[in-house]
């Protein structure tokens, strides 16, 4: 009897039927990945804003971020100390910038997110401030963070936001202190979080996490530092 082997229409239909089934694995598997990245970015995002808090609770004032340009008095600063992990302060106790990364090693966190960039942060300047230690009872964060879609307000007054750039990285910082590249599909949300003013949304692939001023104020006298001002 003849052996006869697979023709090429039966190889070619073996072949589609095997690529749509690893297609089927494939996706959900980098859908999985990313999932799994974006929960470990979050872990490390909450850390971070455990041990800021904590930084409060001993010192009274929330750390300074961590220059990555030369925005604001971090013109005066040495290119070497950008990104080095450490809170960039002036002589006064003040931030040389209000906005940077997180001071990982000052902290003991985290240096970067699941993708390898730094976790940007912002903080009020008044709650940062190093020659008035202790919050008054009136003061109030300068930070707004919006929803997406129509940018209902999720929070106002609010004194420092941490933001991780997430899997497309758009304006991310690196750990060479290099600025991601913005693709065309930026989102309205991911271009607020860019623009280094005080107004913050989530959306997009963007993880932003914050705390509000009255929860910090509340830690804060539990800690045993009074609120000054009256009431």
């Amino acid at each position: 009897m003849k052996n006869q082997g697979f023709t090429l229409i039966e190889v070619a239909v073996v072949m589609i039927i095997l690529g749509l089934l690893m297609g089927g694995i494939i996706v959900p598997m980098s859908e999985q990945m990313r999932i799994q990245r974006m929960k470990q970015t979050r872990t490390t995002m909450e850390q971070s804003l455990e041990a800021i808090t904590g930084h409060a609770l001993v010192h009274g004032m929330l750390p300074c971020p961590d220059c990555v340009d030369n925005q604001d008095g971090c013109k005066s600063l040495s290119k070497k100390h950008h990104n080095d992990g450490r809170q960039d302060r002036n002589s006064q106790g003040q931030c040389l910038t209000t906005v940077g990364v997180v001071p990982w090693v000052d902290l003991g966190v985290g240096a970067v997110d699941s993708w390898g960039n730094r976790i940007h942060y912002r903080v009020s300047k008044r709650f940062a401030d190093a020659s008035k230690p202790g919050f008054g009872r009136h003061d109030t964060g300068d930070i707004t963070v919006r929803d997406e879609g129509e940018y209902g307000l999720l929070a106002d007054q609010v004194p420092l936001v941490l933001v991780s750039y997430g899997d497309n990285g758009y304006g991310a910082v690196s750990r060479a202190n290099t600025t991601m590249a913005i693709g065309d599909d930026i989102s309205a949300e991911e271009r607020l979080n860019l623009d280094h003013d005080t107004i913050y949304a989530h959306g997009g692939d963007d993880l932003v996490l914050w705390m509000a001023g009255p929860l910090l104020k509340y830690r804060m006298i539990q800690a045993g530092w009074p609120l000054h001002g009256a009431l």
